[in-house]
C-alpha cells in the first residue's frame, strides 16, 4: 500500500452516530461526520476546537484555519486551481454548497479532535465527510497535505454537485485529480494493473459499477476505478461528460457506462482498457505519488 492514507477502509459509508443521532457519508481517506458542527445547523459539541480563527473562500471552497492563510498561499492556490480543473474539465453544475476544508496546526491536534468526536475511525490522514446539510474535509499541516486535500476535496466537489455518484466513479475521479497534473500516472497503478493482467486479471466495468460497499473494494478495484477514468478523460470526453450531465440535479438514471461503452465499441471495452494501460507503461507517462 501506498502510505498510511490507502483509502480502503472507510470509503463510501454510511454510518449512524448513534450518539449524535445523524447519519453521515464517510468517503476518502475517508470521511470523519461534522453532522453535529455549527455549520451543519445542528448544536455544537463540547471537546477539543476545530480550527476557525481565520477563513479564505475560493468560490464554494472554503478553508478554515488556526494559522492564517492568505489566497496566494500554496496550498489554498493549489485548491484553487483543484476546484476550476475539475468543474471545468467534468463540465459540473454550479452548486450554491460549500465544502468546507478543516485544517489543523498539526497530527496530534486532528487526531484528538477525531478521536474524540468519532472514536474507532481507522488511523487516516485526512476524511471527508458528507450530511445531508454539510461536505466536510479533515486534516492537518504535514508533508503530504497537499495531494491529501486534492483527493478529498475532489470528493466534496463531486458530492456538491452529483446527488448519485457512484461509488467507483467518486473514487476514480478523486484518484485521477489527486496528482499535481490531471492525467498524470498515480503512483503504481499501471505496474499493478498489468501485473494482475499477467496473472489472468481482466478489467469489468459492470463489476466495478455494481459494488456499493467500501469493504468490497480492493487497492486492484481503485486502481481500476482510476485507470477507467483515465481512459475515459483522454481524447473525447463525450461518454463521460454525458454520464456525468445524467447524475446531476434534473438529470435521468444514466446508462450504465459498462453498456453504453459495450454499445459504442462492441466487445472492446475490457481490452481496450488493458491497451491503455499498455500504452501509459509503453509511454512513460508523468507518474506522481511515492
Amino acid at each position: 500500500m501506498r502510505g498510511a492514507r490507502r483509502r480502503i477502509a472507510v470509503r463510501r459509508r454510511i454510518v449512524a452516530f448513534a450518539s449524535l443521532g445523524v447519519a453521515a457519508l464517510l468517503c476518502g481517506c475517508a470521511g470523519a461526520n461534522s453532522g453535529s458542527d455549527v455549520s451543519s445547523g445542528l448544536a455544537p459539541l463540547t471537546g477539543p476546537p476545530m480550527p476557525d480563527r481565520h477563513s479564505v473562500r475560493v468560490e464554494n471552497l472554503v478553508v478554515k484555519s488556526d494559522e492564517e492563510l492568505s489566497k496566494d498561499d500554496p496550498l489554498i492556490a493549489d485548491l484553487a486551481r483543484l476546484r476550476k480543473n475539475v468543474t471545468t474539465a467534468l463540465e459540473l453544475p454550479e452548486s450554491s454548497k460549500d465544502v468546507t476544508v478543516y485544517l489543523f496546526a498539526d497530527e496530534t491536534a486532528y487526531r484528538t479532535f477525531l478521536e474524540y468526536r468519532h472514536p474507532g475511525l481507522p488511523p487516516r490522514r485526512a476524511y471527508f465527510v458528507g450530511t445531508g446539510t454539510a461536505l466536510h474535509v479533515y486534516t492537518f499541516l504535514g508533508e503530504r497535505t497537499a495531494e491529501d486535500l486534492r483527493h478529498e476535496t475532489v470528493h466534496g466537489l463531486l458530492h456538491a454537485s452529483l446527488p448519485g455518484v457512484p461509488l467507483w466513479l467518486d473514487e476514480g475521479l478523486a484518484e485521477y485529480f489527486e496528482t499535481p497534473t490531471p492525467g498524470a500516472v498515480n503512483g503504481d497503478y499501471p505496474e499493478l494493473l498489468a501485473t494482475a493482467a499477467a496473472e489472468g486479471w481482466r478489467p469489468n466495468l459492470a463489476r466495478l459499477e455494481n459494488l456499493d460497499d467500501f469493504a468490497a473494494l480492493s487497492r486492484q478495484d481503485y486502481a481500476e476505478s482510476w485507470a477507467w477514468v483515465h481512459l475515459l478523460m483522454t481524447g473525447d470526453r463525450t461518454v463521460m461528460l454525458e454520464h456525468l450531465s445524467a447524475l446531476g440535479p434534473g438529470g435521468t438514471s444514466p446508462i450504465p457506462l459498462a453498456r453504453r461503452l459495450a454499445a459504442d465499441r462492441p466487445a472492446a471495452s475490457g481490452p481496450l482498457l488493458t491497451a491503455h494501460v499498455s500504452t501509459l507503461l509503453g509511454a512513460g507517462v508523468l507518474h506522481a505519488g511515492g
